[in-house]
Formats: structure tokens, sequence, C-alpha cells
């Protein structure tokens, strides 16, 4: 297991708490970050893709929609998924405005979904999507 696994972990866990306390904004920047390092791990683990080369976060998503979606490894729900994380991390990082309570609990809900399917997707299994 590569420290991007743990550290989408530790992004993971650290929405969990946050969504729980009522941080949202911090909610939606971890739960986008435990996404994007999972799907940075699998494109290293399973594609051989160099980490180098993910450094963008433009470059991630369409590197993950061409290896995982395109292939219906991940459902082809999972992109814009993808894409509204990265969208409400940038809003809770950049924007006047705030991310609220019930988009963040749906960007956690993403969040769970995508680390389900990103886990099994790592071992080979075929993951129940949901």
């Amino acid at each position: 297991m590569s420290d991007l696994w743990g550290k989408a972990q530790e992004a993971a866990d650290d929405a969990r708490l946050l969504l729980r306390a009522g941080r949202y904004n911090g909610a939606c920047n971890r739960a986008y970050y435990a996404m994007f390092n999972a799907a940075r791990a699998l494109l290293v683990e399973k594609e051989g893709i160099e980490l180098s080369a993910i450094k963008r976060h433009a470059t991630l998503l369409r590197l993950f929609s061409l290896h995982f979606i395109d292939k219906g490894i991940f459902a082809a729900d999972f992109g814009p998924l993808l894409r509204r994380a990265a969208d409400a991390r940038l809003v809770a990082d950049y924007d006047a405005s705030t991310v609220g309570q019930t988009e963040a609990q749906s960007i956690l809900d993403a969040m769970e979904r995508f680390l389900t399917v990103a886990d099994a997707a790592k071992t080979d299994a075929k993951p129940e999507v949901k």
C-alpha cells in the first residue's frame, strides 16, 4: 500500500470529523483530497503512470476518466461526482461563499462511494456500484 492510500484514508477520516463538527468547508476540502489521492494511487499502481505526471487536478480528472471510467471500472457518474467534489473544494477554499451542510453531506456521501469502489479496484475485485 502506497503513502497515497494512507493520505486518502487520513483525508477521509478528517472529512468525517469535520462534517460532524459542522466545519463544512474543511470537510469538503478533505473529502476531495481523499478522492484525489485514491485516484492518484490507482493511476500509479494499476496503470503505471508516473506520479509526477499527475500534478494538476485537471490532469487527474482526465486520466481517471480515461483509465477507469471509460474502461467501466468506475460507473460513468463517478466523473461528475469527482468534478463536483473538486468544484466544492474550490468554493470551500477560495470563494467568499461557503459550503452548506447539505452540500457537504452530499460530497462526503460521494467520497464514501468513491473510496469503496477504489478499494475494490486496487485489488481487482468487482465492487457493487450503488
